[in-house]
């Protein structure tokens, strides 16, 4: 297998036991080495990497082969992405998210938090990137690190336009691989000089968009990019090509204070439940879905309605169940997995708690139905 745009040449050997081993050898390189990686095929499994010698990175991979991961696709008139959710936590290196900023003009906004650790890889154009205690002056062929719920706001000048790419990864290794690179807390933003950055950052977006559906060929796919991504800024730090960039003291904690508008993160909040009742839907898939930490959504919610997400969620639930209940034949078993539950007695429990008698003894009853049509809020258009 051939990566064209990075020239890496990639030997796949499979074993009886369903080990794989995969060998990289990348044309590109300041002298001979050689990435090797050792893939065990094995659900929510781990990602390591270590540096052997001068040259040589040697990883060991766990390849996730989970039937699905949900994921989001964002393609609008300014960027695109592909978001994943439920990457699982107990990996040491994943991918979390990738996407691409072209050309645009990206204004000052509220500070938002990531889940994952995100490089972003400037390509052209010129911006700010601001933390609480400091600015950046980001350039072309920058490399900025967000590290997870970390508070940070980037754009362009004023009246310019910058096009970049990210990764987002997740993993318990992330830390240490970037550390190694040299990022930490005082280091957030470099200089890079090897232009196969940006060959190899649209495949792995290329890679993530193919593969989508499919977790073992994400995996094989993205995994030994994202290492040889990694790999090249390695190399530039051992070759003291990577230069830190320059920063700026300044007191951003007014900036990073801002908050959103609760009102609005609401609506959308609620129309995705709307939308996915259906689904095994938690506080942090919608956390993810709207891009903000899953306990600053959470109290925002609460300021601005009064009651949880979750109990917003099970009290919409509930509402169509009585709806089902008194419209229709299903049994409450099918009523139970029609609103999202996927345990029929817990089902039951649940309805009981809300409204203090049983599913059937609610049928039985014949009482109206407080319900409103699938699509339509709790709240009135008044609330926002």
């Amino acid at each position: 297998m051939i990566f064209p745009f990075f020239r890496t040449f990639c030997c796949i050997l499979i074993s009886h036991s369903g080990r794989i081993a995969i060998y990289l050898f990348p044309a590109i390189c300041y002298d001979s080495f050689i990435i090797f990686a050792d893939f065990s095929v094995s659900s929510r499994a781990a990602h390591r990497i270590s540096a052997v010698g001068s040259t040589t990175i040697q990883m060991e991979v766990h390849i996730m082969t989970d039937s699905h991961i949900p994921f989001q696709i964002f393609s609008g008139s300014s960027e695109h992405y592909i978001h994943f959710f439920d990457v699982t936590p107990h990996c040491d290196l994943a991918l979390g998210q990738t996407g691409w900023q072209i050309p645009y003009c990206r204004p000052l906004m509220p500070p938002q938090l990531k889940y994952h650790y995100v490089l972003h890889f400037v390509r052209a154009g010129e911006g700010y990137f601001r933390l609480r205690d400091r600015n950046y002056r980001i350039v072309p062929n920058t490399c900025f690190l967000i590290y997870p719920n970390q508070p940070t706001v980037y754009y362009t000048d004023r009246g310019g336009t910058w096009e970049y790419f990210w990764v987002g990864l997740v993993g318990s290794d992330v830390e240490r691989i970037l550390s190694t690179i040299g990022f930490s807390p005082d280091h957030q933003a470099m200089l890079f000089t090897n232009s196969h950055v940006f060959d190899l950052v649209p495949e792995i977006i290329n890679s993530a968009l193919q593969y989508k559906d499919d977790p073992l060929g994400l995996s094989l796919h993205t995994m030994p990019l994202i290492c040889s991504l990694l790999f090249l800024l390695i190399e530039e730090a051992r070759s003291n090509t990577l230069s830190y960039l320059d920063y700026t003291p300044v007191d951003n904690s007014y900036l990073m204070n801002q908050r959103h508008d609760g009102n609005k993160y609401v609506k959308l909040a609620t129309q995705y439940i709307e939308k996915h009742y259906r689904e095994p839907i938690t506080v942090e898939r919608i956390a993810e879905y709207l891009h903000l930490n899953r306990s600053y959504l959470s109290t925002l919610f609460k300021v601005n309605t009064h009651i949880s997400l979750k109990q917003y969620l099970q009290q919409y639930r509930i509402m169509l169940a009585t709806h089902f209940l008194c419209e229709t034949t299903l049994s409450v078993t099918e009523i139970a997995a029609e609103v999202g539950f996927r345990d029929p007695l817990y089902f039951s429990r649940i309805f009981k708690a809300h409204l203090g008698i049983s599913p059937t003894e609610y049928r039985m009853q014949q009482l109206p139905a407080p319900f409103r049509p699938e699509g339509t809020s709790f709240f009135t258009e008044s609330t926002f």
